[in-house]
């Protein structure tokens, strides 16, 4: 059989991914700092970074490695890489997911080998000694980048230094939201086309000047491994490099240089080095759209017309004529190029993001022609302005105007309807049917290929069954349904979210703020709603006016464009009406141009299987503060689930309950809500309660919690158990935790 070695290595690769997928590797048992102490480490250098407002030290010690985020660079700026420093601040361990969707930022850090974090550091030099190479790799690429500040514009200068150095700190988040949205952010990381461009442009130039092969090839090798620790980038860079380095290797010998072979070695080392790259988006990404270059564009090129080699030659066509044809055999190249891409990596693109950019393809096609000149412009521009300090901004003029070009497109393309599809994270068997589909069809097309079949007619029902296949994998993939309506209690730290996804197709919330996670829409509810397929909340009920309420709402209509979610009606009592505390949300929704509905108590929404009604308040009710709040019942499939926002228990003495199955503990434990009379009448057989981690109220408080337990009530912390959904049958529920580690 062809290519032993990259089978091996391939069976190396799937050996390794299952056997993670089916027993997760444990974390390594080290004895940490306690998270939030004050603490002193001690580690050498390895990586400086400087940001907007901090600079960030990479250290490591004989057994751990961490960051230390500075308020300044009045200490960074005096370091050296390969210095051992003294650093005292507060300990931050990285935080697993404690919802679906969310970033976990413990295994991505895990996979980098980082074990925590330290924030307001102050820090002493203990050892002078330093690394020559290393320290002269950090002070090239510190004085391109400062090159790349002094001439440009804020905005082009963070995307230059994130796309030539690894730089990523600085960038305007407005842009790179732009480009994450237009399905372009690949062109801001390090990857093979940044080796292809440096290494290939010097080996080619050895090869112009008559420099040895061998020579030529050390000299290139040396650059891109230099460029490769100079940016400190990731599983991409690496990956590129080994393929590159395998690529001259087999010049060297005289052998032929195979892609595949070449990417499933450097797969399978990447993985001997560290097993859980196979949950690295980059990573999988990465290999995933070499695979498409390699196996799935040379299928798809064949369906672009072409006229065959040995025609061409027989024609007698003028210079325009062939320059027509050699742009449109690029165009068709390209294409299929970026469709292959498109294909290999979707699946990984929507188990990482949840959406799908439609115009992506069309618009790399216009974006990446210009990268070879955009990366030229950057190397030498960066490099001309570090030699010719007051000539900076003459020598990155082109960088400006190309990155000028991109924004343009990007805003053009961002303005289309229909640009960004939210198809939520797909079920691991739909990723293992959509990529068996691919399969088939390669091995079909090798068959094909070896038996050399000409006819016609068979081709052309072969083609119509293959696209018939792909078009199946990609609806079974894309296509979402719900077996049943469910609540889920986000763990959002202080505050209080709940999200209801009803059968029929309905998305309901009941709250969404918290205290004390920053940007809590952006980082919590929002990744949450689009892992679901979530795009559009047709109904956004507040309890009432605190932040710990409103926070993440209020985030999702102010940024519904780059948030991308949609809110359809804004459910308050007649409360907002009077209380200046609803000012900012009211406002924001005017300017979201969503619908606001006041309801009261006796207020209904049926919603397929599902019926929300509204006890409390009464239009006559006169309440403040906490007894604001909307009380909301719900009912599905007979089971009956209480929404008592942050009611006191005085409130709870003059509304009449009925037994419920499910209660949202008011006031996130508070003892001054829940108390006994209210219990005697709701009866609820579980309970689920929102509160932030040790938070300064001490919520929940251990009297409500004694309560619970005297009622024989099972409770459920978002504290301890992360996102808590309850799923709905006939007559029945359970309750899932999504765990916390």
């Amino acid at each position: 059989m062809r290519r032993p070695l990259c089978l091996l290595c391939l069976f190396y690769v799937l050996a390794v991914t299952l056997i993670m997928e089916l027993f997760p590797p444990k974390d390594e048992q080290k004895v940490l700092p306690r998270d939030g102490s004050y603490d002193t480490c001690i580690g050498k250098v390895y990586r400086i970074e400087f940001q907007k407002d901090k600079s960030v030290l990479y250290l490591k010690s004989n057994s751990e490695k961490f960051l230390c985020y500075f308020p300044d660079d009045s200490f960074t700026s005096k370091l050296k890489i390969g210095n051992a420093v003294c650093v005292s601040g507060k300990i931050r361990l990285f935080e697993s997911a404690s919802n679906e969707g969310q970033f976990d930022a413990k295994m991505y850090y895990g996979i980098l080998g980082m074990d925590f974090a330290m924030t307001g550091c102050e820090g002493i030099i203990a050892d002078k000694g330093y690394d020559l190479y290393k320290d002269g790799l950090y002070r090239i690429r510190r004085r391109i980048s400062q090159s790349f500040q002094a001439g440009l514009p804020e905005e082009c200068a963070g995307i230059m230094q994130a796309m030539l150095l690894g730089e990523k700190g600085n960038m305007d988040q407005d842009i790179k939201g732009l480009y994450q949205r237009n399905g372009i952010a690949h062109v801001l990381a390090i990857s093979g086309l940044h080796i292809t461009f440096l290494g290939m442009g010097l080996f080619k130039l050895c090869r112009k000047v008559r420099l040895p092969y061998l020579a030529g090839s050390l000299l290139s090798l040396a650059l891109i491994i230099s460029f490769g620790e100079m940016t400190r980038s990731g599983a991409s860079t690496i990956r590129s490099i080994v393929m590159f380095s395998l690529f001259l290797l087999a010049g060297i010998c005289g052998s032929t240089y195979d892609m595949l072979t070449a990417m499933a070695i450097s797969a399978a080392g990447l993985l001997v080095y560290q097993p859980r790259y196979v949950y690295h988006s980059g990573f999988l990404l990465s290999f995933g759209s070499v695979m498409g270059i390699a196996l799935i564009s040379p299928l798809l090129r064949e369906i672009f017309p072409q006229e065959p080699l040995a025609k061409k030659m027989l024609l007698n066509k003028s210079r325009k004529e062939n320059l027509l044809d050699k742009w449109k055999d690029q165009l068709f190249s390209s294409l299929s190029a970026s469709l292959g891409v498109t294909f290999a990596t979707l699946p990984i693109q929507l188990y990482f993001f949840y959406t799908f950019p439609v115009y992506s393809v069309l618009l790399n096609l216009l974006i990446i022609p210009l990268m070879g000149a955009l990366m030229m412009a950057g190397v030498f521009g960066g490099i001309g302005a570090c030699i010719f300090a007051r000539g900076s901004v003459f020598f990155l003029m082109p960088c400006k105007w190309i990155l000028e070009f991109y924004e343009w497109l990007c805003r053009g393309f961002d303005r289309l309807p229909g640009g960004h599809l939210i198809l939520g994270r797909p079920a691991l068997w739909k990723i293992l049917f959509y990529y068996g589909v691919l399969w088939c069809i390669l091995l079909w097309e090798y068959y094909d290929r070896r038996k050399k079949e000409t006819v016609i007619h068979t081709n052309h029902t072969a083609g119509a069954i293959k696209a018939v296949m792909v078009l199946t994998a990609v609806l079974v993939l894309c296509a979402r349904w719900r077996a049943a309506t469910t609540c889920t209690m986000l763990d959002i730290g202080q505050g209080d979210c709940l999200v209801v996804e009803e059968k029929s197709g309905a998305n309901i919330l009941i709250d969404g703020g918290s205290s004390d996670v920053s940007q809590v829409g952006k980082y919590r509810i929002v990744p949450y709603l689009k892992s679901h397929g979530i795009s559009k909340i047709d109904y956004a009920f507040i309890s009432h006016g605190d932040k710990d309420h409103t926070s993440g709402v209020l985030e999702i209509l102010l940024d519904r464009k780059e948030l991308e979610i949609e809110i359809g009606c804004l459910v308050l009592t007649k409360f907002a009406m009077t209380d200046e505390v609803y000012e900012e949300l009211l406002s924001a929704a005017k300017q979201s141009n969503t619908r606001v509905l006041l309801i009261g108590s006796g207020d209904r929404f049926i919603m397929g299987e599902t019926e929300i009604t509204c006890v409390y308040p009464a239009m006559e009710d006169e309440a403040s503060g906490n007894d604001q709040s909307m009380i909301l019942v719900m009912e599905c499939g007979g089971i009956k689930t209480l929404f008592t926002g942050d009611l006191t228990e005085e409130k709870e003495r003059v509304v009449k309950w009925e037994d419920v199955d499910v209660l949202k503990v008011a006031h996130h434990g508070s003892r001054y809500s829940t108390g006994i009379p209210f219990l005697e009448q709701c009866r609820p057989e579980t309970a689920v309660i929102s509160a932030g981690e040790e938070n300064p109220y001490g919520h929940p408080h251990g009297e409500t919690l004694e309560r619970l337990e005297q009622y024989g009530i099972k409770t459920f912390l978002t504290a301890e158990k992360g996102a808590i959904t309850i799923r709905y049958g006939k007559g029945k529920y359970s309750v899932l935790t999504h765990g916390k580690m």
